[in-house]
């Protein structure tokens, strides 16, 4: 605060005389007439000025401070965090404000927005030299350049500048700490202050990035500034000590809230950081390590971009996705079948994002590479790790399989390669629905898979596609009443053919498992207002009869296909007197009307 100087207000008499000769000439007179007043009127006169004058600074003084009080108040509207500084700005040696400053005075006053620019800089500079410990007053700092009142246009005025803050004050300054570790406090106070907001659900909680555009720019730099902090902290803390970090997921929200080319550009920035960290390049099986570490919200905004089409070599996005899938989940061999005893609750979501993780890796694969027997190869490793996948998947989170079922009709694919994806497929968990459109999709695959699958694959996709249909909301189901129709038409050729090879061992369980789907199909028809089509139609229950009189006598499954069959021309209203029963199968079925009244006698005990 400047110290007050104020003159002492003239004398009443004194008021009117406006010249300095008139001022000096009226002092000379009084001079002269007080000298020969005498002493006691002289005495009071001085008692009577003192009080005088000490009555006028004091109305001064209120005066001033009352008009500072104002403008520190207006000033506090406008920016809500200035007097939490004010201490600050006493240490910092800031500019003094002039109290008895007219408007015009205190529009040429360094404003609060050069005065905080001015103070972060004095701040980051104690902070690289190891001076201060404290780093919540950074979150105010910025809040305060933020909030400041800014030139016109305000959009263009806070992305320039708050850029060029970031890139020539932030960066330069954190970068000259003595040790990154120390300093990564501070670099998180900066991107949660940048944020929109945390989702606290999570853990560790993520932070959500502004996808405005005017935010794009400053999000970019940000970027730039950890992959710095990431580069220093890896050369830092050295070989074999890796550790999660939240720098890693504070990259992975940054990237998430850019577009898509520009994600993808910097987490190949980001990748090859992670691998040539050190004095010496390494390959990524040297940095298993670092894949160990990872978290499914890395895997899905970093790396995920990184290995798709435009991003890093195939080559090396190979050798990053390999080395995920084995060193993620630990104590797993990706290529056997994993066991959901072995993944913990820790490990779904990292699960889920490899999942889709293999999708892009296939996709890119199936597109680039042009070795026949190397893409086959690499075709069917990525297919059997998915599968591996799909089994351990939470319940909850099998949508991330969708892209399965995309990937069909898939007419690239060798015979050999669209087995197994159809075997994956067909391994979804009873529980999962698929929606109308993979349902439809799969539906019209069948004529595809009628003339490129195997018997027993065909009637599985067959199985799986009836059975997600009838489990489709009564709305959803009239929508593919047709494709389903056309899927059982395809059954009745593929039946009616000589060339049905259903007699083998192995395909008779599909054949048992494509009866039990048609019981819900029979239910789901009968539920129907009475005036629409059935889709089990006596054709379709002729061709099923038909196949089912081929089972074997002395197949274990023949009694129970039999009797599902009954069951089908039952619910549906047909006569099945066109497959007659041995005595067999007589015998069996009277073993198990006599077991169900037992058990019903047990049962009223």
């Amino acid at each position: 605060m400047l110290p007050l100087r104020v003159a002492a207000p003239r004398p009443v008499s004194q008021r009117r005389l406006n010249s300095t000769e008139d001022q000096l000439q009226s002092a000379l007179s009084k001079a002269g007439e007080t000298k020969t007043s005498g002493e006691a009127h002289k005495e009071a006169s001085q008692n009577s000025d003192d009080t005088k004058i000490s009555e006028a600074r004091k109305l001064c003084a209120e005066q001033a401070w009352k008009r500072e009080d104002l403008l520190v108040q207006k000033w506090k509207n406008e920016i809500s965090y200035l007097l939490t500084f004010a201490g600050l700005f006493s240490a910092a040696g800031p500019p003094t404000l002039a109290s008895l400053a007219s408007e015009q005075d205190a529009a040429t006053i360094m404003s609060p927005r050069q005065i905080s620019v001015e103070l972060l800089v004095w701040y980051l500079q104690g902070i690289a030299g190891g001076e201060l410990k404290e780093v919540p007053l950074f979150r105010y700092l910025m809040s305060m350049i933020e909030a400041a009142p800014k030139p016109a246009p305000p959009d263009a005025a806070r992305t320039t500048l708050d850029v060029s803050v970031l890139r020539s004050v932030i960066r330069p300054y954190l970068l000259q700490a003595p040790s990154v570790i120390t300093i990564l406090p501070v670099l998180y106070e900066v991107l949660e202050c940048r944020a929109q907001g945390v989702i606290t659900s999570a853990n560790p909680p993520p932070l959500i990035g502004s996808t405005h555009e005017q935010d794009a720019a400053a999000t970019t730099a940000f970027t730039e500034i950890c992959i710095d902090f990431l580069d220093q902290y890896l050369c830092e803390i050295g070989r074999g000590q890796f550790e999660q970090v939240a720098l890693l997921d504070h990259l992975a929200s940054l990237l998430q809230s850019m577009p898509p080319d520009a994600a993808r550009t910097l987490s190949c920035q980001i990748m090859e950081t992670l691998r040539t960290c050190g004095p010496h390049d390494a390959t990524w099986e040297q940095r298993h390590d670092l894949c160990a570490i990872w978290s499914a919200s890395f895997i899905d905004e970093v790396v995920r971009p990184s290995i798709q089409s435009g991003g890093l070599p195939l080559e090396i996005a190979l050798q990053v996705y390999h080395n995920i899938v084995r060193y993620r989940i630990r104590g797993v061999d990706y290529l056997q079948t994993w066991s959901r005893d072995t993944i913990t609750e820790a490990d779904a979501d990292a699960v889920t994002s490899m999942g889709y993780l293999s999708l892009e890796m296939f996709t890119r694969i199936t597109s680039e590479v042009t070795d026949t027997t190397e893409l086959h190869r690499q075709q069917m490793q990525t297919l059997a790790v998915m599968h591996n996948l799909l089994v351990n998947v939470p319940h909850g989170r099998l949508a991330v399989f969708h892209g399965l079922v995309g990937l069909l009709p898939a007419p690239e694919l060798h015979p050999q390669v669209l087995d197994m994806l159809v075997f994956a497929i067909w391994d979804f968990d009873d529980t999962f629905r698929l929606d109308i459109e993979d349902t439809r999709r799969l539906l019209t695959f069948l004529p595809h898979a009628r003339e490129r699958l195997c018997t027993e694959q065909f009637m599985k996709i067959t199985c799986l596609a009836l059975q997600h249909s009838a489990r489709l909301p009564p709305d959803d189901f009239g929508c593919v009443y047709g494709d389903v129709c056309g899927a059982l038409d395809i059954v009745v050729e593929c039946f009616s053919s000589s060339q049905m090879e259903v007699a083998q061992a192995d395909a008779w369980l599909a054949f048992s498992n494509l009866l039990d789907v048609c019981i819900e199909l029979a239910r789901v028809d009968i539920a129907r207002p009475a005036g629409d089509d059935r889709h089990l139609t006596r054709d379709v229950v002729h061709a099923l009869e038909r196949c089912a009189s081929q089972c074997p006598e002395r197949h274990s499954l023949r009694f129970w296909i039999r009797h599902t069959m009954q069951e089908i021309c039952s619910i549906c209203g047909y006569s099945a007197g066109s497959v007659a029963e041995t005595p067999q199968e007589v015998s069996m079925k009277h073993l198990w009307s006599i077991r169900g009244r037992l058990r019903r006698l047990l049962w009223y005990r």
